[in-house]
């Protein structure tokens, strides 16, 4: 499972738990505090995060149910989301978590996004990032690690590969540790009252997920392989009298998560037809039509999805009365209206080519491609009959 942890210097012997702040820090682990909260300020500076005030709302919501659990102010922990398909989260030294919403897109409840915070959480409070290593040339080696990150950063992380393989390798903690985060979390979330069983559904969802892309298991270095952690929670589970969860049984769907993470699958939609992953973004389009047959914007990403994995006729057709349905949903929308014009424009039909995207201009008189519309209008204006 892609729950990593992004580590920075380490000292030696094992030291006590985080608590209410950060006193007793060597100076190691102060500075790699430093260079932690440099990366999250580069970071929130750059386009690489997503932000949904819906989302952060249930994070925050999660994390203050989760703190106590951990002996810890919730001003502690800080998470952020990326906005990268890939499924994946990490931690860094000073308590601030970073979900990609490739993950959260995946997840069907609260229970389930609450099960990876808590493992992160769990590798920040242990100091698991300082207890890696203890020699000294290891703790340079993780500054200049960071500071690297903070280099790439600079460009964003959706944009650079680079810093998401050093975000995997810099991610790998001992499987002492991550079966220590994975224990201490899952019994944080049963304490802080979540639905156990159906946080640990996560994992025969990822199981699927591998099986859909021809993986035998992630290469995630020393995390525990699935089937270990499987057979971990349940026995967890077990001895705390809850059943644990079976990959015959259906994930429970949250309607107030999918509510809040409504915006965020369009998002990774558009993100996986990017670089060509159409099942998954498909996926992820019925899922926020499942919740919201309504939507408007979902239609538009239909068509969009339709118009990219086909080049036919059908697949032309499918794409227009998706977006013609999104029109019929909300005139107002202007991407509904652009994208209706423009592909009437494909096909020749001018007049309706004309109506919509001269709606789209007055919908967004800012509108940066402007000149272009109204280059087309101008076009369909010339060759209507």
């Amino acid at each position: 499972m892609s729950i990593a942890a992004l580590c920075a210097a380490c000292s030696s012997p094992r030291p006590a738990p985080i608590s209410g702040d950060d006193a007793n820090l060597s100076a190691a682990e102060v500075e790699s505090w430093r260079s932690a909260a440099q990366f999250d300020q580069r970071l929130a500076e750059k386009d690489a995060l997503y932000r949904d005030e819906n989302v952060q709302q249930m994070i925050d919501g999660i994390v203050t149910r989760l703190a106590p659990q951990f002996g810890i102010d919730r001003s502690l922990v800080r998470v952020r989301i990326v906005e990268n398909p890939l499924v994946h989260a990490f931690t860094l030294p000073n308590g601030s978590i970073y979900v990609f919403t490739g993950f959260v897109a995946m997840m069907d409840n609260e229970d389930q996004l609450a099960l990876v915070l808590a493992h992160e959480m769990a590798h920040f409070v242990g100091r698991h990032s300082v207890a890696k290593q203890a020699d000294a040339e290891r703790n340079r080696g993780s500054a200049a690690a960071l500071a690297t990150l903070l280099t790439i950063a600079s460009g964003g992380v959706a944009a650079h590969p680079e810093i998401l393989r050093l975000i995997f390798s810099m991610g790998d903690f001992s499987r002492d540790y991550e079966r220590e985060a994975d224990a201490r979390g899952l019994a944080a979330v049963v304490a802080a009252g979540f639905d156990a069983p159906a946080a640990l559904q996560l994992h025969f969802t990822l199981l699927r997920q591998q099986d859909e892309a021809g993986i035998s298991e992630p290469t995630f270095g020393s995390h525990p392989q699935l089937a270990e952690r499987i057979a971990n929670g349940a026995a967890s589970l077990q001895a705390l009298g809850l059943e644990g969860p079976s990959e015959a049984t259906a994930a429970r769907v949250s309607p107030a998560f999918t509510a809040a993470t409504s915006a965020l699958l369009l998002v990774h939609a558009r993100d996986e037809m990017d670089i060509g992953r159409y099942t998954r973004a498909r996926a992820s389009i019925a899922k926020h039509l499942a919740a919201s047959p309504g939507s408007a914007a979902g239609y538009v990403a239909l068509g969009d999805y339709n118009r990219r994995v086909g080049d036919g006729d059908d697949a032309i057709d499918a794409a227009r009365r998706a977006f013609e349905h999104a029109v019929g949903l909300d005139p107002n929308l202007p991407t509904a209206q652009r994208e209706l014009g423009l592909l009437y424009r494909a096909q020749g039909r001018s007049v309706e080519a004309k109506t919509a995207l001269a709606r789209y201009l007055a919908l967004t008189p800012d509108a940066i491609d402007r000149p272009i519309i109204e280059a087309y209008i101008a076009e369909s204006t010339a060759s209507a009959p």
